[in-house]
């Protein structure tokens, strides 16, 4: 083997808050772990230069996350962990791990795997869930994940036409701070509801008289009626807002509290 195709090592060693009463429980979960951390570093073939050494500290910062998480956990609260989550994350993890949100997302996975509260939200499913989405959908986890039982606005923008029928214009125009365009979060939005993790309504609304003024008030919405305008043959046509609401289904509100 040549000096660019060896693989990289970490040594991972189980937080110091297991004390002398867990040591039987410590020494097993510290095994298991190691096994698994194995799987992760070993087989990958390694890039030169700078890329190796991004590789490594990725790796270690990923491997300070899962150790700061374990160490949340109460003593008495620790367990041997489901390989059925922690044998799939830690090997589906090993292509991520090195941009901060998936980083964030696995390491919190694999330390719900240790932690018997989190027994009856873990899912394996949440593995593969993490696989498909994109730094973007987890923006909108994160966001929906600070009040997970809120109901959150949105809107489709669509044109009417003369006969009453319309054509949709944007489709899923959510609004947040660091929004760049109307369609900014449309894929991600479509990708979530394709997982499972949030519900769009057009019949349930968010109730409050000044919740959708900002979407009646956007410049996107401004800029589409403006250009419309311009057309003559758009004298008989007028863009609208269909309102709507976002929920996290009871999936979507389990992954935030594991993963998030």
């Amino acid at each position: 083997m040549d000096e660019h195709s060896k693989t990289l090592t970490i040594k991972f060693e189980l937080p110091q808050i297991v004390n002398q009463a867990l040591a039987p429980l410590a020494t097993t979960i510290g095994t298991t772990l190691s096994h698994g951390w194995e799987g992760l570093t070993l087989g990958i073939d390694l890039w030169y230069g700078k890329k190796k050494l991004d590789y490594q500290k990725n790796l270690e910062l990923y491997a300070k996350q899962i150790q700061d998480s374990i160490s949340e956990i109460p003593e008495n609260e620790l367990q041997e962990p489901k390989m059925n989550i922690l044998g799939p994350t830690l090997d589906a993890s090993k292509f991520y791990f090195e941009e901060e949100q998936y980083r964030d997302m696995f390491s919190k996975l694999v330390a719900g795997s240790f932690d018997k509260r989190c027994n009856s939200a873990i899912h394996p499913f949440f593995v593969e869930a993490i696989k498909q989405m994109k730094p973007l959908d987890a923006e909108l986890m994160v966001y929906f994940g600070k009040k997970p039982n809120d109901v959150y606005p949105i809107v489709n923008h669509l044109i009417r036409y003369k006969n009453d029928s319309f054509s949709y214009l944007d489709r899923f125009v959510f609004i947040t701070n660091t929004i760049l365009s109307p369609n900014h979060y449309s894929a991600s939005i479509t990708n979530l509801v394709r997982l499972g993790f949030i519900e769009i309504s057009f019949v349930q609304l968010v109730k409050g008289t000044d919740v959708y003024s900002i979407y009646e008030s956007s410049p996107f919405l401004a800029l589409e009626r403006q250009k419309l305008a311009e057309n003559p043959k758009n004298i008989d046509r007028k863009i609208e807002i269909e309102r709507g609401s976002i929920t996290l289904t009871p999936l979507g509100k389990d992954f935030v509290s594991i993963c998030i």
